[in-house]
């Protein structure tokens, strides 16, 4: 006698089904293989899981004559939806061995119907999965669910299993808006098929036999009928009986949730031996149909997850976690929603076939990549993971590209030219990654120094947060960033691809591929982010992670809000090398300042006497924000004729325009840095750290101020080329006022106070305190440093 081989996979749904079969006669082996002689297929019992189960209905339950009519089919789910139909002349008929040998109940394809004792299907009830044994020849007709009581609107309102042109099709639509999904084929000829659908807002799919016949990521929008049937429509009870079905139904499951892609496996699987329907089995990750080998969180298939540290990332405010490796598809198949692990719902997803990226299969070290066109690929977070509110985060992306410009992750403008000044997130400007938070400009905008569009993969990573935001490649940070995060306030994120609010366009498009893409909403600890990156290192063969302190020439170099080297000569502007904020001479003649040698090649020699020193209008680009910041470069003066000013932008008027000054008081004999919490001048307003080092003439000076808003101080270092020089401290936790003063270099306002008689030169400015290898560096061992 020929044997049935029935493999199962090793899970709960399997598990209950096996036990079924067991309670029937069939003996279920350790692999979990069911074998059976033919003659005992009727023992079958497939027997679904019980969670969500809402209807369960099977035609060898009716005790009925082979061709008997159909007045009542009872529920087996317990739930009572039981199908009747009163009047005579619209039953369908029991039809013995119509299906794999099995009875099944026909419908005439006129005016057959039955109607469910619940409303199965109503438009509350999604998600829904349904699973249905049937044989038809039909071409468009309601088979089971909600529909119209009017002819024409089968595919335009209501919820339901339907033909059309012969292939199966899962709706949840109101007039036209929603889900239509049908299968690729037909399946209108004769033979029984196992039908499952999974209807489920941004992840609905259809199955037959077993095989993936069609995904979408539309909403499920039923319209609301009153009434769900069987075999026709009928409104909400119109005792019509539209788009009549013709075709035989064996078995009829409906649960009201989705199902797992294990749990509908296993029920496809049973039925098909039930009914005699050969199922294609899911391909495991080894590509064999039927093996249930998965990939782990390493990408390894068949793996346990030790090979990696996967447990690397916390849950703590984890927002977005994307893995290609999770994605169940052939390599270059079209990626219409990519499932978010996190656990927050974010998933990423895109409605229209022509934009979908595609799978890249063995791209990274064997692992899977997503792969964007840098055409008009995009995909749409499900959540809005990086709004302006969502600010601190901390993202993490395993990438390859060879693109210049384009948005990575994260919110962005539906307008051209607006990829580096609007939104927040991670993007590519001249090839080189980029962590912004910005509004028109103002706040964070970091780029690392070095390019990574060479086609290899890298790991970057970034935390965004006001006063303290770091970029990393590999494991490596390359620039550091005191700005405010002040992100615009779009509301939609997107990867591939920015789209304002939701304006359907595809602006800054990104060519390359994602491997893997985490996001938490929080600043991480160093050591959190080690591991993290450690983690994606290891799996993806990026190399050792060797977290070294970064090279602080590189982030006062990209975190440097102003830097002046002091260089040119005459009446032009001195650049600021760093936003290009750039001072003028004041008076405009120039003619009392001279370029002359200083620390680092050429500095400049202010004539403060006769009132000259360098000005430039306040800009928002500058800003505190009221938060921590660093002045520091060296000076030197020629006479003690006045006290002499490094850097102030203080106005002494009636508008309380005070912010901060740094200068050399004459009456002390010191230098000093002083700062305005409300923009007055009183002592209960100021906060004054005097450094007690004694000032002579014509000796270069290392200058160093910060104002320390998180440890709530005011320090000033006073060094020589010598020695670096103490710092002297007082608290203050008052803040710093952020008003429209003048920034003077060499005076403190415009007016004729405290001009510097001397030289100066390389003058910085950071939104942030400096780390003590940075203030290492500006001095240099005496000789200074220049971006």
């Amino acid at each position: 006698m020929p044997t049935l081989h029935v493999r199962w996979r090793g899970d709960a749904a399997a598990a209950m089904i096996l036990a079924s079969l067991s309670a029937a006669g069939c003996g279920a082996d350790p692999e979990g293989a069911v074998e059976r002689a033919e003659d005992s297929q009727s023992a079958i019992v497939c027997a679904p899981p019980q969670d969500g189960l809402r209807l369960w209905l099977r035609a060898d339950d009716l005790l009925l004559p082979d061709g008997g009519a159909v007045a009542s089919w009872a529920d087996a789910s317990g739930q009572g939806s039981h199908a009747s139909q009163a009047t005579a002349g619209r039953r369908p008929t029991l039809v013995a061995a119509a299906v794999g040998g099995r009875a099944a109940v026909r419908f005439d394809g006129v005016d057959d119907r039955l109607d469910l004792a619940l409303n199965t299907f109503a438009a509350g009830s999604f998600p829904i999965t349904v699973i249905a044994v049937l044989r038809t020849n039909d071409a468009d007709a309601h088979v089971v669910g909600t529909g119209s009581s009017s002819a024409g609107y089968l595919s335009t309102y209501g919820g339901a299993l339907t033909l059309s042109g012969g292939s199966p099709t899962i709706k949840a639509n109101n007039a036209g808006s929603g889900l239509l999904l049908g299968a690729g084929a037909s399946a209108a000829n004769g033979a029984p098929r196992v039908v499952a659908a999974v209807a489920q807002a941004g992840a609905s799919a259809l199955f037959v036999d077993g095989q993936l016949q069609g995904e979408s990521t539309a909403a499920t929008n039923a319209y609301g009928y009153g009434k769900s049937t069987i075999g026709a429509s009928d409104g909400s009870s119109a005792q019509a009986s539209r788009d009549p079905f013709a075709g035989d139904l064996a078995e009829l499951i409906v649960h009201h949730r989705a199902l797992s892609a294990a749990e509908r496996s296993a029920v496809e699987q049973c039925l098909g031996a039930r009914y005699g329907v050969p199922i294609t089995l899911p391909p495991g990750c080894d590509g064999v149909p039927g093996s249930g080998l998965t990939r782990d969180a390493c990408g390894v298939c068949g793996g346990d997850g030790s090979s990696c540290l996967d447990e690397a990332v916390v849950p703590d405010q984890l927002a977005l976690w994307l893995r290609a490796d999770d994605l169940a598809l052939p390599d270059g198949a079209a990626v219409a929603r990519w499932s978010d692990v996190s656990g927050q719902g974010a998933h990423a997803s895109q409605a229209t076939a022509s934009r979908r990226p595609i799978l890249d299969a063995g791209v990274i070290q064997g692992h899977a990549a997503v792969r964007f066109d840098g055409a008009d690929d995009r995909l749409d977070l499900a959540v809005n993971t990086f709004a302006a509110a969502s600010f601190p985060l901390t993202v993490f992306a395993v990438l390859k590209t060879t693109d210049a410009s384009a948005h990575v992750a994260g919110t962005g403008s539906s307008s051209a030219g607006y990829l580096t000044t609007y939104g927040g997130g991670l993007t590519l400007v001249g090839g080189a990654p980029t962590l912004k938070a910005n509004n028109a400009g103002y706040g964070l905008h970091l780029t690392a120094p070095s390019p990574i569009h060479d086609g290899a993969p890298r790991l970057v990573s970034g935390v965004a947060r006001a006063g303290g935001s770091a970029l990393s490649v590999g494991c490596a940070i390359e620039g550091l960033s005191g700005a405010a995060t002040n992100a615009y306030g779009y509301g939609k994120s997107t990867l591939g691809a920015s789209d304002g609010s939701s304006s359907d366009k595809v602006i800054d498009p990104f060519a390359g591929a994602i491997a893997e893409l985490i996001v938490y909403r929080r600043a991480l600890g160093d050591a959190e982010q080690a591991a993290i990156e450690d983690y994606l290192t290891g799996k993806y063969g990026l190399g050792t992670c060797v977290h070294a302190p970064p090279d602080p020439a590189i982030t006062l170099t990209s975190s440097a809000v102003m830097f002046f080297r002091m260089n040119e000569a005459g009446p032009a502007p001195r650049a600021d090398i760093a936003r290009g904020l750039d001072v003028a001479p004041f008076p405009p003649d120039g003619a009392g300042i001279s370029a002359v040698p200083a620390i680092q090649g050429l500095g400049q020699f202010v004539n403060g006497p006769g009132g000259y020193h360098f000005w430039r209008p306040s800009s928002p680009g500058m800003s505190h924000g009221g938060g921590s910041f660093t002045w520091a470069g060296w000076m030197k003066l020629a006479s003690f004729y006045d006290s002499q000013t490094f850097v102030g932008k203080w106005n002494e008027d009636t508008g309380h325009n005070r912010e901060y000054r740094i200068w050399y008081d004459l009456s002390s004999q010191q230098m000093r840095f002083q700062v305005s919490g409300t923009g007055g001048g009183a002592a209960s307003e100021t906060a004054t750290a005097a450094h007690p080092a004694a000032i002579a003439l014509d000796t270069f000076y290392f200058i160093e101020a910060w104002h320390d808003a998180v440890a709530g101080t005011v320090n000033l270092r006073v060094g020589t080329t010598a020695d670096r020089g103490s710092v002297a401290t007082v608290p203050w936790t008052g803040g710093v006022r952020v008003g429209s003063a003048d920034l003077n270099i060499a005076a403190h306002n415009t007016c004729a106070d405290d001009h510097l008689h001397g030289d100066i030169d390389a003058v910085g400015y950071w939104t942030r305190v400096l780390t003590e290898a940075e203030s290492l560096r500006l001095w240099n061992g005496g000789v200074g440093y220049e971006p």
